[in-house]
């Protein structure tokens, strides 16, 4: 399982932890209690995050096409190689992660004979988008986004309060908002419509 392994990742103290979607890695690391305090005790020391997939959204001008790409379609970009589908093909098959031979999970993390790899195409990316961002003189926008995310993944884990019972209310209220608004407009238009 991965009980721990954030806690033994951030005890190296790195100050930037990169991923592609990485909210998704993270918000299943920090499922633990243990892990989640010295993830909190990181980002309150000043760790970030560099999300590969928001920072190309934001790098391609945040256009539709780039909304949520994946790994595969931007690591060519910056040099890097398409996934090896073994992996992903057992899992369209429902094999757990657990079930699919070691060997193979390390060839999908770290390539096979220099090819695919998420860690060094995400590493590609990394470095190509941040010479992009500086270029393009985005770094403050790429820092702001990013702590954005770190906020997000505390909200999505947490929660956020909502007043039910208030939101009812207003519900209500704009449904009578809505009705009244409905029959004004169906007095002004001509009776054969």
């Amino acid at each position: 399982g991965s009980r721990g392994l954030l806690r033994v990742l951030l005890a190296g103290r790195p100050k930037l932890l990169a991923g592609f979607n990485i909210k998704f890695d993270i918000l299943h690391l920090i499922a633990d209690p243990e892990d989640y305090a010295a993830y909190q005790e990181w980002v309150a020391d000043g760790g970030l995050v560099w999300d590969g997939q928001l920072a190309e959204y934001l790098l391609d001008g945040m256009v539709q096409e780039s909304h949520m790409l994946s790994l595969d379609e931007v690591a060519p970009r910056y040099g890097g190689t398409v996934k090896i589908d073994e992996v992903k093909a057992l899992w369209e098959k429902g094999v757990d992660t657990h079930h699919i031979p070691r060997q193979l999970l390390m060839d999908y993390l770290t390539g096979r004979d220099g090819e695919g790899g998420d860690i060094l195409n995400t590493e590609l990316i990394l470095l190509g988008q941040l010479k992009a961002a500086r270029e393009l003189r985005m770094m403050n926008s790429m820092r702001l986004n990013m702590g954005a995310l770190l906020a997000s993944i505390e909200m999505e884990r947490n929660g956020l309060h909502v007043d039910k019972a208030l939101g009812l209310e207003q519900a209500a209220q704009l449904g009578q908002d809505i009705a009244r608004m409905r029959e004004k407009m169906l007095q002004n238009l001509p009776k054969e419509l």
